[in-house]
């Protein structure tokens, strides 16, 4: 992968200057490396959480590790450290300084910009399972009826127009049919719905019927490849996600507007790992920052 150049000026003993091009060593050469100062910079909030850095930064370092794992294991993903220190800059904005809370669009922000850590390798027309793994611009992993998943360019399609082949995009609140392969409008509240049969962004398919998407504090599914991103759950509102962090006081996960810290509360005990969620910023592994380390 690429170095980072250090460009500096060399004066010369006898007072004539020259500048002088040297290759700096990147700190984060390696995936270990990376792993160990995101979860150093993570558990900063263990000084409001009051729970033990070390403990804190062994299990998030060994969660990035597994998931940088996972990432490269999939060819296609690879690591680019030339990509580590954007992220590792907002971790330490936003989990330094005492902070009590990282708001959900702050995470957004966060994850977008570590989930380039690793970037897409998946030439155009290659298998890929979400929009990270392909590494063209602009690209993304498109859908099609009956066809398998391919990275592919985005074609815009109007409402009834055809949506036969990958890389066609329905409109919002629009799906494309399994039978008739058309661009069909979602189903809204009230009416039913199942896997083949969408319901709108305001609506979750809930024992064959879509109701409103839940709000704060409501139960909710994460999605695998996104816990924080707002709207990332098919189960809750706009500008909320999934937090999967449980404890004996919230026991199932719940839509949130933040991760909030304080000593014993559900979220530092899930940083610290002491809980069953994985829900942290993204470590790089997935698209839209994902489940993180």
């Amino acid at each position: 992968m690429r170095t980072r150049l250090v460009i500096g000026v060399a004066v010369a003993a006898l007072g004539t200057s020259t500048l002088a091009c040297t290759t700096a060593a990147n700190p984060f050469a390696e995936v270990g490396q990376y792993c160990a100062a995101y979860a150093k910079a993570i558990c900063q909030v263990s000084s409001v959480c009051e729970f033990d850095a070390t403990i804190c930064v062994n299990y998030q370092a060994a969660q990035c590790n597994l998931q940088a794992s996972g990432s490269q294991a999939s060819a296609t993903r690879q690591y680019a450290p030339a990509n580590v220190q954007a992220c590792l800059d907002l971790l330490n904005q936003y989990y330094g300084g005492g902070a009590s809370s990282v708001s959900a669009a702050t995470l957004t922000n966060i994850n977008t910009t570590c989930s380039r850590v690793f970037v897409g390798s998946a030439a155009l027309n290659a298998p890929c399972t979400v929009d990270a793994d392909c590494a063209g611009v602009g690209e993304i992993c498109g859908t099609a009826p009956n066809q398998p998943s391919l990275c592919s360019v985005p074609t815009p399609r109007d409402l009834g127009s055809p949506c036969a082949d990958q890389g066609d995009q329905c409109p919002a609140d629009a799906y494309c049919s399994v039978t008739t392969s058309k661009c069909v409008a979602a189903q809204s509240g009230g009416q039913t719905c199942d896997e083949s049969t969408p319901c709108d962004s305001g609506n979750q398919c809930l024992q064959g019927i879509c109701q409103a998407l839940g709000g704060v504090d409501a139960p909710c599914t994460a999605t695998a490849n996104a816990p924080l991103a707002p709207g990332n759950s098919t189960s809750c509102a706009s500008n909320l996600f999934c937090d999967d962090y449980t404890s004996a006081v919230v026991p199932t996960p719940t839509c949130a507007n933040a991760l909030t810290f304080a000593r014993g509360s559900t979220d530092c005990l899930g940083i610290e790992g002491e809980s069953t969620g994985g829900t942290v910023p993204d470590a790089g592994g997935s698209e839209d920052a994902p489940s993180g380390g």
